[in-house]
């Protein structure tokens, strides 16, 4: 049977060599589950079982009697948009809506190191402890309690409140707070830093300039040094050649200034040779030309050792800084640049520092308006939860109970956020609750009474119906110290419900069993000289028997039958 809108069940539980229990398997109803039997039967070995595929501690004293290890498996059944799939997705775990969740759990009794799987691959323990939180809620003497956890009252309440929107906003603007405040701080942190660069570009700067280094001026160094080191050698080859070619006797100059003169006398004969004329004489006077070059460059040249000395130590200050920058010469002409734009950046720094700081100003003013708002709304929601469970509670006759939602003290709000800022505001709630006039409430979590535990937790899933994403709740002794009036009143709450959240009851008041979707019957049998755990699912006349046993014992009469029949049909919940 299912129902309108569920989204998550347990769907079948099978359990192997755990306590009593051989081998079975129970599949459960996506409503009202109730288990009855006699005590000792095993019923608390079923929630243990659950308990333990959901991460719960394990013992050695669980595995069956003669056998090395146990084994618990469980599968769920999720509809798409629950938000397990990105606790499962943040796990490493992909899951389509199409796919059952499939737990197992196996525990040895000669191993340290148990085993774990989600879907057939092993995982370690953790992932069944984080993504168990989100898969069933066991209430009754069990650790596995999720409404007892202070850190989820706030997500509970503003759940119940409606206002995940508001968190939102307060989440967005939280991160966007801190995105400006790390820019901020980095900027800070950078100041002196950039300080001690600016000492240092400074100084490269003024270095640099001292030396006036201008573009090419390595390579003409090197030219004029390679020119001074062999100025013998160039100033006897020029004087040979400015001799030869026009100073001394029978030079080029001379020969060919004679052959102009005759080639002159020839083309007055012959005028056909006048260009050949013309050409020679072109030649000589570039012959002279470049003499007169070469004497010009010999006369400009200082030989001297005093000047090739200069050079030297101009070219040994150039190769000292190109090796102490690790640059070329002309990296080093590009680098004055770049040491001009880094300083102008740095001196501009000052400047952001301050934008930055007005901005994180307007940042912290958007999420403080946020998160103050939030906070008034999660006060007004937090009175409305407290009259909702003390009305559900004094339904389950928990007359004098009190409930209160508990926020920690206003923070101080000054600059920024306060110490206890999260994504979801400044905001700490606990849930606290009495049971007596004159107790003071108290955490949940230390509430003594298994069956008081369950009765509150009813009260609250009854309240919180739909604020919290646990469909699947176990109650264990919800009954305790209760009469029939209260019962009836604890199984019409249960059933109502149950038309919202899977639920897996256990009772010994048929005025709560009479509610059950599906009943199981918990009891125990010998077999083979071995005795065993055996769940059975009820037919409608077989949970007529067992309510009119849990009416009357065992001795069973016609008017306890009678009356188990119209405990049935009262709650309009035949099988």
């Amino acid at each position: 049977m299912g129902r309108k809108g569920i989204t998550f069940v347990l769907k079948e539980l099978r359990i192997r060599n755990f306590a009593l229990i051989d081998n079975l398997s129970v599949s459960f109803d996506p409503n009202l589950n109730i288990l009855t039997g006699e005590t000792g039967a095993g019923k608390t070995i079923l929630i243990n079982a659950l308990n333990l595929v959901l991460g719960g501690r394990a013992f050695s004293e669980y595995i069956r009697s003669g056998e090395d290890s146990a084994e618990v498996e469980a599968a769920f059944h999720l509809e798409e948009g629950h938000p397990i799939y990105p606790q499962l997705e943040s796990s490493g775990y992909t899951l389509t809506p199409d796919e059952d969740l499939v737990i197992r759990r196996i525990i040895f009794r000669s191993e340290k190191a148990n085993r774990c799987y989600l879907n057939g691959h092993i995982v370690p323990l953790g992932i069944l402890v984080n993504i168990g939180a989100w898969l069933v809620d066991i209430h009754g003497q069990h650790e596995h309690q999720l409404l007892l956890n202070p850190s989820r009252h706030l997500e509970i309440l503003d759940s119940f409140g409606g206002i995940e929107e508001d968190v939102k906003q307060v989440v967005q603007a939280y991160h966007i707070y801190q995105d400006a405040r790390k820019k901020l701080d980095d900027l800070v942190n950078k100041k002196e830093e950039n300080r001690k660069e600016a000492e240092l570009l400074a100084f490269q700067r003024e270095e640099l300039g001292r030396v006036h280094l201008f573009p090419g001026e390595e390579d003409e160094l090197v030219r004029q040094r390679k020119v001074l080191a062999h100025s013998a050698k160039i100033q006897e080859l020029a004087k040979w050649i400015v001799g030869n070619l026009y100073q001394a006797e029978c030079s080029v100059s001379e020969i060919l200034g004679d052959a102009v003169a005759k080639f002159h006398e020839i083309s007055c004969l012959d005028a056909s040779l006048k260009p050949m004329e013309e050409t020679l004489n072109t030649i000589l006077i570039q012959i002279e030309d470049l003499a007169q070059q070469l004497m010009g460059y010999e006369a400009k040249q200082d030989f001297s050792a005093e000047h090739l000395e200069q050079i030297e130590e101009r070219l040994d200050l150039i190769n000292r800084l190109k090796k102490k920058y690790q640059m070329t010469f002309e990296d080093l002409l590009a680098f004055r640049e770049v040491i001009e734009e880094r300083l102008h950046l740095i001196e501009d720094y000052e400047g952001e520092i301050q934008t930055s700081f007005k901005d994180l100003s307007e940042k912290w003013s958007v999420l403080k308006n946020l998160a103050s708002e939030l906070s008034k709304k999660r006060r007004y929601v937090a009175k409305g939860i407290e009259k909702e469970v003390e009305a559900h509670l004094k339904d389950l006759h928990i007359n004098q109970a009190r409930f209160l939602v508990v926020f920690s003290d206003p923070p101080l709000i000054e600059d920024g956020p306060p110490k206890n800022m999260t994504p979801r505001g400044w905001d700490d709630i606990e849930f606290l609750f009495s049971a007596n006039v004159g107790e003071n409430p108290r955490p949940l979590a230390r509430i003594a009474s298994g069956g008081e535990i369950s009765r509150v937790m009813l009260a609250f899933k009854s309240t919180l119906a739909m604020a919290d994403n646990v469909l699947s709740l176990v109650f264990d002794e919800i009954d305790t110290g209760i009469g029939g009036k209260a019962a009836s009143k604890i199984g019409r709450k249960i059933k109502q419900l149950a038309a919202k959240r899977q639920v897996i009851c256990i009772t010994h008041m048929p005025q709560i069993a009479s509610h059950a979707t599906s009943h199981f019957l918990v009891s125990k049998r010998i077999e083979k000289e071995r005795t065993l755990t055996v769940v059975e699912r009820l037919s409608r006349p077989e949970q007529i028997q067992e309510l009119a046993k849990m009416i009357a014992g065992d001795n069973q009469s016609e008017i306890a039958l009678k009356h188990a029949t119209e405990i049935l049909e009262r709650t309009g919940n035949p099988l």
